[in-house]
């Protein structure tokens, strides 16, 4: 079991393991082992909903792109002239 602070599952503080399996069961519950990592597939759906959105309509994910990177580039310039304000001499 991997060092760290020992899950607790309300009014058991400790969990017997009497075998393999039991193993296998405590190594699932507390996020261990094999268990599917929700992170990850949310990931990997919103990869493939941005690739058909590209793909079924490209215009508009070109323009939401841009629109995007514009709104980071005017924050950066507002970001450059606030600390050249404050900036002394």
């Amino acid at each position: 079991m991997p060092s760290g602070p020992r899950p607790t599952f309300g009014a058991f503080s400790t969990i017997r393991v009497t075998g393999r399996a039991d193993l296998c069961v405590l190594h699932r519950v507390c996020g261990y082992g094999n268990a599917v990592n929700v992170q990850k597939v949310v990931g990997i759906l919103v990869a493939i909903l941005v690739v058909f959105w590209i793909i079924s309509s490209p215009t508009t994910a070109a323009g939401t792109v841009n629109g995007i990177l514009n709104s980071l580039a005017s924050a950066g310039s507002s970001l450059i002239q606030f600390l050249r304000g404050i900036a002394p001499g």
